[in-house]
C-alpha cells in the first residue's frame, strides 16, 4: 500500500514537472497578453506527449539562435494547433518539422494557419516523399516546372505500387505536389501506373510549406 502512494507521488510530481515546463516554454513564444494561454496548453496535453511539444519548442528555439534572427510572438491561431498535433507526433523526424514551423511562425516566415493541418495530415512517408523531390527536382526538356521522375521516387521510398499511390493521391489533395510531365498519360484520380511515365513536382503551395516546415535560414552577415 505504501509502495503505490509512492509510486502514485512520483506519477504526479512527473505529470506537474511537465505541465511547469510546457507552460514556461509556451511564454518564450507568446505575447504578455496572452501568457495566461500556457495553462490551458497544457491542461489540453496528455501527459505522455508532453515530452514531444517540450522537445520541439527546445528546437525551435534552437534554430531561431542558430538563425540569429529577432523572435516575435506567435499567433494563437498557428500557435494552440501546432503544440496540440505536435503533442501526438509518434516520428522524431516529424516532431522536428513541428518544430520548423514553429521556428518559421516565431520569425516572421511566412506559415499559414493551414500549414498546421497539412503537417498533420501528413505520414512520414509522404513526408520524406516532398524532401525527396524538393531535394531532387530538376528541369526536363523543354518542361517549366522542375520535376522527380515517378518511378525513381517510387524507388527512392522503397514503397509497394499501390501504397505509393495512395501516398501521392493525399499529397495531391493537399496541393502539395503536381505532374509536371505526362509523357501522353493522364493523372488519372486513382491509383494507376504510377511507376513510371511522367514527372511530379512541388506547387507553390508545396515550397512554401516545405521551407516552412526547415525552419528559418541562418541571417545573412553581408
Amino acid at each position: 500500500m505504501v509502495n503505490d502512494l509512492v509510486g502514485l507521488g512520483k506519477i504526479a510530481e512527473s505529470i506537474e514537472k511537465g505541465t511547469r515546463e510546457i507552460r514556461q516554454l509556451s511564454y518564450d513564444f507568446l505575447s504578455p497578453s496572452v501568457k495566461e494561454a500556457g495553462q490551458l496548453i497544457a491542461d489540453r496535453i496528455k501527459f505522455n506527449r508532453i515530452s514531444n511539444a517540450v522537445q520541439a519548442m527546445k528546437e525551435a528555439l534552437e534554430l531561431i539562435r542558430s538563425a540569429g534572427i529577432q523572435q516575435i510572438p506567435v499567433n494563437l491561431k498557428t500557435f494552440m494547433p501546432l503544440i496540440e498535433f505536435c503533442s501526438l507526433e509518434e516520428d522524431q523526424d516529424m516532431v522536428s518539422k513541428w518544430a520548423g514551423l514553429l521556428a518559421s511562425a516565431a520569425t516572421g516566415g511566412m506559415v499559414l494557419p493551414s500549414f498546421v493541418r497539412i503537417l498533420s495530415d501528413l505520414s512520414p512517408d509522404e513526408a520524406r516523399i516532398l524532401d525527396y523531390i524538393k531535394t531532387h527536382s530538376k528541369k526536363i526538356d523543354v518542361i517549366p516546372n522542375p520535376g522527380v521522375e515517378k518511378e525513381e521516387l517510387q524507388n527512392a521510398m522503397g514503397l509497394p505500387e499501390q501504397e505509393y499511390g495512395v501516398r501521392l493521391l493525399n499529397l495531391l489533395r493537399l496541393r502539395l505536389i503536381e505532374q509536371v510531365s505526362t509523357d501522353a498519360n493522364l493523372w488519372r484520380p486513382g491509383y494507376g501506373d504510377w511507376g513510371a511515365g511522367g514527372q511530379v513536382g512541388l506547387t507553390a503551395l508545396g515550397e512554401a510549406f516545405i521551407t516552412a516546415s526547415r525552419g528559418p535560414s541562418m541571417k545573412s552577415t553581408a
